[in-house]
């Protein structure tokens, strides 16, 4: 029976068994479950975790946090779940009261565990269509030929080569890579991209091959809150590096990638439409008050139980808050220094009237307006005006006067405001 975070918990019957690399040293231990007949069910039926549809799970993970235990016991749960709308691949959160056999066994983060079932439960496949391997290619459940054939591409084609990168872009999917990749960056993983990486893809004719987002404890400063000051723009495409996280091989995928112009503005538009939005100070502060209230309530138990120090938690929390505050202007800056974009300038939108319209800008869509954030200079962003229900787009005011709903803008040294202008009709409200 899991007693969950103020709502009804549930039973299972299943089988257990320890479950982690080198988190199993904590006293506290991960557990895996799994579902079988023989144990009286083949199913967990329920819905386990809010923000995602799926009722029905074969196995599930309680984790002890890994690296984060008893210093904030949240991190990985709080990164798998503030990215939870940048479409990566990434594992529920949930944290939960757990007792052994009668015992008190603190709080822990009830998890789906990343597996064939796991992929094919949210993406509507069968288990048996899935194929995952690690980030060198190791197989880990099916065929990894996808993989092995990607990378001999690769190794022998120039993406400078427009035509070559349109090859690759049918191999994997262009955009989950490059939110993932972004949020490793943000995050400071420093135990990635040559461990802690896996993909997938499936059978399916029309597969792409995505990357799954997990154990991500290194990230926002554990050990040294500091690291909001690291660049990790030039860690994950480091060529020299004899370190295991990113040796060349690990940031082989990554540096490929970059030949291809395309690639560079859409992987540099994407940083800065999340330091915009997911990853902006205010974003983040917020959704980590909210993943600490959650455990707010039962940390000091979960303490006392494990010799754990309250003080420490608090300023775990503090920390992970201040990395927050700092990171994403730092994180800003090394993306302007790597690629040489000559800083970054101030994009300010506006509606002619509310709820008259959004703006899809880059790949993010936008429908609070004004609104303002920073792009990197020299490098072409795009805006579609899209009008609401009863609305027409008339034109574009301000530093474009285009009638085009999509338009592309490159700045150069001046920030940069518009304007869109949209006409309410009645004729084309919906019938």
């Amino acid at each position: 029976m899991f007693e969950t975070d103020g709502s009804t918990g549930f039973s299972v019957d299943a089988g257990v068994k320890i479950f982690g690399n080198w988190s199993r040293a904590n006293p506290q231990k991960s557990l895996a479950f799994f579902t079988r007949s023989k144990y009286g069910s083949k199913l967990i039926k329920h819905q386990i975790f809010k923000d995602k549809p799926i009722k029905e799970f074969e196995n599930i993970v309680l984790r002890n946090s890994g690296g984060d235990f008893l210093n904030a016991n949240m991190r990985d749960g709080m990164i798998s779940s503030l990215v939870r709308n940048m479409g990566i691949d990434r594992q529920a959160y949930r944290p939960v009261k757990v007792y052994l056999n009668g015992e008190y066994w603190g709080t822990m983060a009830l998890r789906e565990k990343i597996n064939e079932h796991f992929i094919a439960a949210n993406h509507g496949l069968n288990s048996f269509e899935v194929q995952t391997f690690e980030w060198n290619g190791a197989p880990l459940n099916g065929s990894n030929k996808a993989y092995t054939e990607l990378i001999s591409f690769l190794k022998n084609n120039n993406l400078s080569d427009d035509a070559n990168y349109q090859l690759v872009k049918q191999k994997i999917d262009i955009q989950s890579f490059i939110n993932y990749y972004n949020s490793e960056i943000f995050i400071v993983n420093e135990d990635w991209p040559g461990n802690n990486y896996r993909m997938w893809t499936s059978s399916r004719a029309d597969a792409k091959i995505r990357p799954i987002l997990f154990d991500t404890d290194f990230g926002f400063g554990t050990w040294q809150v500091e690291k909001f000051n690291n660049d990790m723009v030039s860690f994950a495409l480091a060529t020299l590096s004899e370190n295991y996280a990113n040796s060349p091989e690990a940031t082989f995928l990554l540096r490929k990638l970059m030949e291809n112009n395309s690639f560079k503005i859409d992987f540099l538009n994407s940083a800065a439409d999340r330091l915009n939005t997911t990853f902006c100070t205010d974003s983040v502060l917020i959704h980590i008050d909210s993943i600490h209230y959650l455990i707010a309530s039962e940390i000091e138990s979960h303490n006392k139980r494990w010799n754990g120090d309250m003080d420490y938690f608090n300023a775990n929390i503090n920390n992970i808050k201040y990395f927050a505050e700092q990171r994403p202007e730092i994180a800003r800056s090394h993306y302007e220094t790597y690629f040489n974009t000559q800083g970054s300038f101030n994009l300010s939108l506006t509606l002619s009237s509310e709820n008259a319209g959004r703006i899809s800008l880059n790949s993010i869509s936008l429908n609070r307006f004004p609104w303002s954030g920073k792009y990197f200079n020299d490098i072409p962003i795009t805006l579609t005006a899209i009008p609401a229900p009863g609305y027409r787009f008339i034109r574009w005011e301000g530093d474009d006067n285009s009638t085009n709903t999509t338009i592309t803008v490159t700045n150069q040294s001046a920030n940069v405001a518009l304007h869109a202008v949209f006409e309410f009709d009645k004729n084309l409200l919906p019938k």
